[in-house]
């Protein structure tokens, strides 16, 4: 696992607002738990281990930042959270499928390329973003 540190750093440095009630480190510390927690599940012949630990990481330090909301620092007179983007509660509430779907479209990929990163057809895909978009919309 080691050999993703710098990835578990770049999404935890995109992630993290120097006014959160906790610390850049802890954030790179869930993204490592993550890593060795999913290290046993993954399955090589379904998608690349950089694609599903980039999803499941993701997925987790946004719990983790969504479950320390409104907590300030010591000596902090508030934490500000009103300028992050609404799509982060709506991973919150996904399975892991639909919040890989999700995210992968926020990072701005065609529908082509998201059904063969996670290794599903093209109709379940749409059937997917279909019922995203009617549970959660």
């Amino acid at each position: 696992m080691l050999e993703h540190e710098c990835l578990i750093a770049d999404l935890a440095h995109k992630l993290y607002k120097p006014t959160s009630s906790f610390s850049l480190q802890d954030l790179i510390q869930v993204g490592f738990h993550t890593a060795f927690k999913i290290a046993s599940k993954f399955d090589s012949s379904k998608a690349k281990i950089s694609t599903y630990l980039t999803i499941c990481i993701k997925r987790d330090m946004i719990h983790f930042i969504n479950s320390h909301r409104n907590k300030s620092r010591p000596g902090d007179f508030a934490t500000d959270y009103e300028d992050q983007t609404p799509l982060w509660e709506l991973v919150d509430g996904l399975d892991e499928r639909d919040t890989a779907i999700v995210i992968l479209f926020a990072e701005g990929k065609s529908k082509r390329q998201v059904s063969k990163e996670l290794g599903i057809p093209k109709k379940l895909l749409e059937k997917r973003l279909e019922i995203i978009g009617r549970d959660y919309a």
